[in-house]
């Protein structure tokens, strides 16, 4: 029998809103699933792909070995970090590159887990992380002190005063 090795694989989806009265980013905070709000919506974008960091993975292993384990990854502490660094992905980084980035806690009821996987959403408001995206990563806290489990460098847009963003990464064991 032929096994090919174990990879984590990472959907990454963006959805922009039109919200220059903050209700998109009320809705979505609170947990509501963004395709109920499709007649605002100015783009929803998927990307495939990601590298996991190496401090990310350590820290995985610490939380399943219960060796010294890092601040979990859950609803209290999983932020979603954006930034404006275009420098390419590599295991060995330790964080967003960018001189603008922002760091937003999890949607209500987010993360979720489910079939092998771990899918963390945040949504940013209309005043809020108003630069380029185009670098994401998965944090196990917004402030001091925080483990990256990810990072991916893609190209998503500039977001503008009036738009909410809310974007989910999905990372799943293959």
């Amino acid at each position: 029998m032929t096994h090919s090795p174990a990879r984590i694989a990472t959907r990454i989806i963006l959805e922009k809103y039109r919200d220059p009265d903050s209700a998109v980013y009320h809705a979505l905070r609170s947990g509501i699933h963004p395709r109920s709000l499709d007649e605002r919506i100015i783009e929803a974008r998927t990307v495939e792909g990601n590298v996991i960091l190496d401090i990310g993975a350590n820290a995985i292993w610490r939380l399943v070995t219960g060796i010294d384990p890092p601040r979990v990854f859950n609803s209290e502490n999983a932020c979603i970090g954006v930034g404006d660094s275009d420098t390419p992905e590599d295991p060995s980084q330790t964080g967003l590159y960018g001189p603008n980035v922002a760091f937003k806690g999890m949607d209500e009821g987010y993360p979720v887990v489910t079939d092998r996987s771990a899918v963390f959403r945040s949504t940013f408001g209309p005043s809020e992380a108003l630069f380029y995206w185009r670098e994401v990563s998965v944090t196990n806290t917004c402030g001091g002190g925080r483990i990256y489990l990810n990072r991916r460098v893609v190209d998503f847009g500039e977001k503008k005063q009036g738009e909410t963003w809310s974007i989910t990464v999905q990372l799943t064991i293959e």
